[in-house]
C-alpha cells in the first residue's frame, strides 16, 4: 500500500491521492512524496506558477488612412497560449501580432482576448483606431507577359497626389521613381508591388492582381521511337505551365491534344 505526502510549497500539504489546491498568486514548488509499505519512498517537485493576467496592446499609429496597414502588438504581461484579436469592423485574427488594414473610414474599438490555460482576461480599447479617408493605389504596366529574356517593363504609377512612391518589383530590387523601366534578366514569374505615400502622409501598399511572366515554357515529351508501319504512337507532354499546343508529326499531320495518339 502507497501513502502520500503532498507539499504546496505555501505551508499547505495534503495525503490525498489526487487533492485539488487552491493557490496564492506566486510561483510554489509543489512535491510529492510517495512511500510504499516497505518504508522505501521517493520525492518529486515540479513548479507551478499562479498569476493574474492582465491583457493589453498598443499599435504603431493610432491614426491611419483607409487601406493603410496597421501593426498591432500584444504588450500583455502573459503573451497568452491562444490570443483573438476583433478589430471592431467584422474581422479578427488569431496572430500574436497581427496588420491590419481599414478599408473604411470612421473610429474603430479593438478587443484583445488572451487565454492561458484555463485563465482568460479580456480588453477592449473603445474608438482606438481613427481611419481617415486614404488614396487608392494603382498602376499598370506595358507588359504583362513576355517569352524573351532579358524583357523590358514600364509600370505607371496612376496613383493621385503621390508624394513618395516606392516599387518592389518582385526579384529583390526596387525604385523610387514615380512611373520605373524595370528590366528582368532571368525567367521567371514577379509579383509587383507599389507603396505609395500621398501629401498628407497616408501610405497604401497595392500588389499586382497578376504576376509578370518572363519566361517561355520548357517543352519536354517522350514517345515510341520505332514502331510498325500502321500502328499508332503515343506521345506524352511533360511540359509544365503550357495553355495551349501544337503537335507537328513530320508527316502533314498535327494535333492540339495534350497528349495526342
Amino acid at each position: 500500500k502507497l501513502s502520500y505526502s503532498w507539499n504546496f510549497g505555501d505551508k499547505q500539504t495534503s495525503t490525498e491521492v489526487n487533492p485539488s489546491h487552491l493557490f496564492a498568486q506566486g510561483k510554489h514548488d509543489v512535491a510529492l512524496t510517495v512511500t510504499d509499505e516497505n518504508g522505501c519512498s521517493n520525492t518529486s517537485v515540479k513548479k507551478v506558477s499562479v498569476t493574474k493576467l492582465k491583457a493589453d496592446f498598443m499599435t504603431e499609429k493610432e491614426q491611419a488612412c483607409s487601406g493603410e496597414k496597421i501593426k498591432f502588438i500584444n504588450t500583455s504581461n502573459y503573451k497568452g497560449e491562444k490570443c483573438t484579436w476583433e478589430f471592431g469592423d467584422g474581422t479578427a485574427s488569431t496572430e500574436a501580432n497581427p496588420e491590419k488594414a481599414f478599408l473604411k473610414p470612421g473610429n474603430y474599438s479593438v478587443k484583445l482576448t488572451i487565454a492561458e490555460g484555463e485563465c482568460k482576461e479580456t480588453i477592449t480599447k473603445t474608438d482606438f483606431v481613427h481611419v481617415r479617408n486614404g488614396i487608392n493605389t494603382s498602376f499598370s504596366s506595358d507588359i504583362s507577359n513576355s517569352c524573351n529574356q532579358p524583357v523590358s517593363v514600364k509600370l505607371k504609377n496612376n496613383t493621385p497626389n503621390s508624394a513618395v512612391v516606392l516599387w518592389n518589383f518582385g526579384d529583390g530590387t526596387i525604385s523610387t521613381k514615380n512611373n520605373p523601366e524595370k528590366v528582368y534578366a532571368e525567367p521567371g514569374n514577379y509579383k509587383v508591388s507599389l507603396e505609395v505615400t500621398d501629401s498628407s502622409g497616408c501610405t497604401v501598399k497595392k500588389e499586382s492582381e497578376k504576376v509578370i511572366h518572363a519566361l517561355k515554357p520548357m517543352v519536354r515529351f517522350t514517345g515510341d521511337t520505332f514502331t510498325c508501319a500502321g500502328y499508332q504512337v503515343k506521345f506524352t507532354n511533360f511540359t509544365p505551365n503550357a495553355a495551349s499546343y501544337l503537335w507537328n508529326f513530320g508527316d502533314g499531320e498535327t494535333s492540339t491534344q495534350k497528349n495526342p495518339f
